[in-house]
């Protein structure tokens, strides 16, 4: 009895592991035996035309329509337009990937292209003309030239050469060139550069001096002017030079300020005028 229950077990096992169709042909690897219908391993009883029970390790190539190369390829059902759903390969030691793409018309490719490694997203003459690449987790990072952990305060980053950006540059938030502090005092700046700034025109939105030529505007006198300057070293209202030093200036506000002095500077020359061609008369 106990010979007869382990002799079943061996020929259980064995039959597990048989390759067999689904009318009980079993192939012994001799003599090309021919499998007709529905094949199954480790499965008597195959649902599909190859039906596998258990882990697959495949020491060689796995190919699924026809390509040159090395590797997995599905393809559809018309092979005559050369559009392939996927295509994974290598060839001549370059390894390359493509999703539902054929040369003409790629929607994902990465690999060895003409001797440099790329990454297309739609680069192919046939595909649409718009291409989304979306990265919806929360801390998702791009880092190119290198590697790092930047968050959560850089999401992208290019850690040497430049960067082209051929449109518009749109933030809700703030830039900043050589800094990221962006607050002074009590002011948030949304554009803060550490270093020296030039162009060709610069452009302020700001209210202006007229108040000055207005009738009820009180201008100081000329010896007032003088008092305030030997008190405090500089002019009423504008800035000392260890202020100018310290906190800076508003190129606005001290545009303003300055033809503000200007304008009564104005005044003083008009009055003065005045006097000597009193002085001229007599």
């Amino acid at each position: 009895m106990k010979k007869l229950f382990l002799l079943s077990v061996l020929m259980t096992t064995f039959s597990h592991g048989q390759i067999i169709d689904e009318n009980g042909v079993i192939a012994t690897g001799q003599d090309n035996t021919q499998l007709t219908g529905k094949i199954g391993i480790g499965t008597s009883a195959p649902t599909e035309a190859l039906d596998i029970v258990g882990t697959t390790n495949i020491s060689e190539d796995l190919r699924i329509g026809k390509q040159n190369g090395n590797g997995i390829f599905v393809f559809n059902t018309n092979q005559t337009t050369d559009i392939h759903d996927m295509i994974l390969y290598g060839n001549n030691g370059i390894a390359r990937a493509y999703l539902a793409a054929s040369y003409e018309r790629t929607q994902f490719s990465l690999g060895n292209i003409n001797g440099q490694e790329v990454f297309n997203v739609n680069t192919g003459n046939l595909g649409p003309d718009n291409v989304y690449l979306h990265m919806p987790k929360p801390d998702s990072r791009i880092v190119i030239a290198g590697y790092g952990n930047y968050l959560p305060e850089h999401k992208f980053v290019v850690k040497s050469g430049s960067a082209m950006i051929e449109g518009n540059i749109l933030t809700n938030a703030n830039i900043g060139i050589g800094t990221s502090s962006f607050i002074d005092g009590t002011d948030t700046y949304r554009l803060s550069v550490e270093g020296k700034i030039r162009a060709h025109a610069v452009k302020v939105y700001t209210d202006w001096a007229d108040y000055v030529f207005e009738a009820d505007y009180k201008l100081p006198t000329l010896r007032e002017v003088e008092e305030y300057i030997k008190s405090n070293g500089h002019l009423k209202d504008i800035p000392s030079a260890k202020d100018v030093e310290e906190s800076g200036i508003e190129l606005g506000e001290m545009n303003k300020l300055l033809l503000q002095k200007i304008e009564e500077l104005t005044l003083y020359t008009i009055e003065l005028k005045k006097e000597i061609d009193l002085l001229k008369s007599k």
